[in-house]
C-alpha cells in the first residue's frame, strides 16, 4: 500500500523524484492518468458501499456546520 502510495504522489507531481531515474512527460502523464483512474474506481466502490446503508442525513441551511 505504500509503495502504491508513493507511485501515485510521484505520478501526480506532489513528490520529486529523487533516485536518479528520470522520465518523460509522456510517461509521466499516462501515470498521473493510471493514478487518477484508480482513484475514480476506488470512490465508486466506496459509494456502492454507501449506497447499501441508511442515507446520509442532510444539514438544513441554518444549521451549525451547514
Amino acid at each position: 500500500a505504500r509503495a502504491g502510495a508513493m507511485d501515485e504522489l510521484l505520478a501526480s507531481g506532489a513528490l520529486d523524484d529523487l533516485s536518479g531515474t528520470s522520465k518523460d512527460s509522456l510517461t509521466a502523464e499516462l501515470d498521473r492518468i493510471g493514478a487518477q483512474s484508480d482513484v475514480e474506481l476506488e470512490l465508486a466502490r466506496l459509494k456502492g458501499e454507501l449506497g447499501t446503508g441508511p442515507a446520509p442525513k442532510q444539514l438544513s441551511p441554518g444549521a451549525p456546520g451547514g
